[in-house]
């Protein structure tokens, strides 16, 4: 910095410049010359600096002379007039200031997951105090294009479509300066592509479902049609309502449904009644697997894991099985020596008689965390960790969160991956009459009836629930310990969340519950380097009183979405339902009230033909982002549902506009945005057992 100064001084001052090389010599005017940055300790001027020194060079001692002091063979003299010698000594000084400002002034930093995605991502730039940062997403010159944009200090910067991405922080004290740039080739897929994986849970008919269903979401095989310039894709205009999924595709030759499904309890009748699931794709041959977590099947907490393969088409392909037939004409799980056997199950139980009802999970590496919530006797408190690829009981590691005694740590809904730890996200504990935990007997003069294996032992007859905000992080690979971050102890009301997801270095969770059907909408922000709570919005104090009650979150670029399921706010809810629709959006960069948008699904104009709002889209778990688009899991409306949403993320700022400046007790008018919109395929019209999943995730 007392360099920058100097050279502050000297741009306005050619006299002291002409004072100074008295003492100096030529020296000064050849500042920019490795040489001399050598001799100063200091890194070589970037290119361009230079050659504006190089420049002014020529202006004092002409083509010979700077050839002569830079060992150079030539020293081209730019063609315009020979200035005045105060004129070049005010250039000189000029582009010494210029090149002091790229040698003091650090190029942002760029973190990000991947340069290539699916779906849009968020670079996260940092940058020093005292700057700002121009960047630009087509290429163009970040410093004079007129397109450039800035941000203050660490921020995101959302790209949904690829690009280059040109960056440089600029001094807010002298905005003439600016770092040397950054470049970064981005990718991101665009367009409708990939299969939706739904993940079965409770279909009322009767009961536990093991029904996986998967969606082909690319819609350009099918019958899309244009009808009063809106443009419907995502279901088949001609079947009932227009919103059932396509029984065919285009392909005359090899014609294939939009819904395939397979019921894995075809099998095993106990593969039923999974929370949630995620992808995980072979390190070894890049077979992509969808992984069911295993919570109830209907007679007890379960601890069979299911390992579904989809690569290769194999789902859907005729060929393959998903169980077999013995010799007395029973049905069993196939033989996973088979190449054509689709599922593969791992019983954690027989690990443990306690790794049993699990509510979600991750993979990092090659590697399965299963996040407990209960296990039938007490709140869960073991933490599975399972080779993908092996997928053994030898396999199987486990952590204890009760390790030193302390039996407050279990109970989380869902986790995620950050680093080098796995994070399990704090939902609810149970305590019960006897030490807390759940008494083997029932309550009407403990008659020896065996309960743990009884659908009341989720808390009905001896358990009282109660709402935590213990966040828990584990190293990842050596998997043996963990610290906790009670989020309570800085505000008691962050407790009883419903999943959670990160942006850069920053993670939050999904507001859900903090009493039983006392919902809430406070999301906290956490850092995850240094494992501290940051800040936290509250979307129902300081947006919508009816944003609470969310399960289930992603991250689409730099934005938060949050999905909605339950708030028991008839009073606020459009036609007076128990369930919610409104989907949230915030930015993470901002993480204020000003940032957040929703669009409330139940009144909101489709894009589809016909366009009216459709009263039930509410009661989702679960989603995820593929492409320029959002998908919301259908569970539990007031029945269970099969309402696969589409949301055009591109749209919804224009859609939750559009909803605010709708006088109240009007309908909405139709938005034609020229874009997708909102759109939904409704999967019981292709069976209704094909409803109420506990989960989602995309197969690409």
């Amino acid at each position: 910095r007392n360099h920058e100064f100097l050279f502050s001084a000297l741009a306005a001052g050619p006299a002291l410049l002409l004072i100074l090389c008295s003492f100096t010599g030529k020296e000064v005017l050849w500042l920019s010359s490795a040489r001399c940055f050598a001799s100063m300790a200091l890194p070589d001027v970037p290119q361009g600096a230079a050659e504006v020194v190089r420049y002014c060079r020529v202006q004092v001692f002409g083509d010979k002379g700077c050839a002569e002091q830079r060992q150079e063979p030539t020293c081209t003299r730019v063609p315009f007039l020979r200035m005045g010698a105060f004129w070049v000594l005010l250039c000189c000084s000029v582009a010494l200031r210029q090149a002091a400002g790229q040698a003091f002034i650090s190029p942002p930093v760029l973190n990000y997951d991947s340069t290539m995605s699916d779906t849009a991502i968020a670079v996260f730039v940092q940058t020093e105090n005292d700057t700002v940062i121009q960047y630009t997403l087509d290429g163009a010159d970040p410093v004079s294009s007129s397109s450039a944009l800035r941000i203050d200090s660490e921020k995101f910067i959302h790209v949904e479509a690829s690009g280059m991405l040109r960056a440089v922080a600029v001094s807010q004290s002298f905005p003439n300066v600016a770092s040397t740039e950054v470049t970064l080739n981005i990718f991101v897929r665009q367009g409708r592509f990939g299969r939706a994986i739904l993940v079965p849970y409770h279909h009322s008919q009767p009961s536990y479902s093991g029904r996986v269903v998967e969606v082909d979401l690319d819609t350009t095989k099918y019958n899309s049609i244009r009808i009063h310039n809106v443009f419907t894709d995502l279901a088949d205009y001609y079947s009932e309502g227009g919103v059932g999924p396509y029984e065919r595709s285009l392909d005359n030759e090899n014609p294939e449904p939009q819904v395939y499904v397979r019921d894995v309890a075809e099998g095993d009748p106990e593969l039923v009644g999974f929370q949630r699931g995620f992808v995980y794709t072979s390190e070894v041959d890049g077979t992509a697997y969808g992984i069911l977590v295993p919570f109830i099947n209907g007679a007890q907490y379960s601890g069979k894991v299911a390992r579904v393969r989809f690569g290769n088409d194999d789902f859907r392909n005729d060929s393959s099985i998903h169980f077999a037939v013995n010799a007395t004409g029973h049905r069993t799980l196939c033989d996973e020596a088979d190449p054509r056997c689709l599922v593969k199950v791992l019983d954690l139980s027989a690990v443990d008689e306690r790794l049993r009802g699990f509510v979600g999970g991750f993979v990092s590496g090659r590697h399965g965390y299963l996040v407990p919530f209960f296990d039938g006797i007490s709140v869960g408190h073991l933490v599975a960790k399972v080779d993908l690829e092996d997928f053994t009981v030898a396999s199987v590691q486990v952590l204890s969160l009760f390790n030193g005694g302390d039996q407050r740590h279990g109970g989380f809904f869902d986790g995620f991956a950050h680093g080098d730890y796995g994070y399990l996200v704090p939902s609810r504990s149970y305590f019960g009459p006897l030490n807390g935990t759940h008494t083997m007997y029932t309550a009407d003069g403990f008659s020896g009836a065996d309960t743990i294996f009884e659908r009341s032992a989720s808390a009905g007859d001896h358990l009282r629930p109660r709402f935590h905000g213990q966040l828990v992080r584990f190293p990842l690979a050596s998997f043996d310990s963990f610290e906790v971050l009670d989020l309570e102890d800085e505000d008691p009301d962050l407790r009883g969340f419903a999943g959670g997801f990160t942006i850069g270095p920053y993670a939050f969770l999904v507001p859900y519950q903090r009493e039983p059907n006392v919902f809430h909408g406070k999301i906290p922000r956490i850092h995850l380097e240094n494992f501290t709570l940051v800040d936290t919005l509250d979307l129902q104090a300081e947006v919508d009183a009816g944003l609470s009650g969310f399960v289930g979150g992603f991250a689409y670029g730099k934005y938060g979405v949050l999905v909605p399921y339950r708030n028991g706010r008839y009073d606020l809810n459009k036609y007076f339902r128990e369930h919610l629709g409104k989907v949230a959006r915030f930015d993470a960069s901002d993480f204020s009230s000003p940032s957040v948008d929703f669009v409330d699904l139940p009144a909101v104009p489709r894009q589809q033909v016909p366009s009216r709002a459709e009263p039930d889209l509410r009661g989702f778990v679960d989603g995820f982002s593929l492409g320029n688009y959002a998908f919301l899991v259908p569970n539990f409306n007031g029945i269970r549902h099969g309402k696969l949403v589409r949301i055009d993320m591109r749209d919804f700022g224009a859609y939750a506009r559009h909803q605010r400046e709708q006088p109240d007790g009007e309908p909405l008018q139709p938005l034609i945005t020229g874009n997708d919109g909102v759109q939904f395929v409704d999967l019981s019209l292709h069976d209704p057992r094909d409803v109420g999943f506990s989960g989602g995730f995309p197969i690409v």
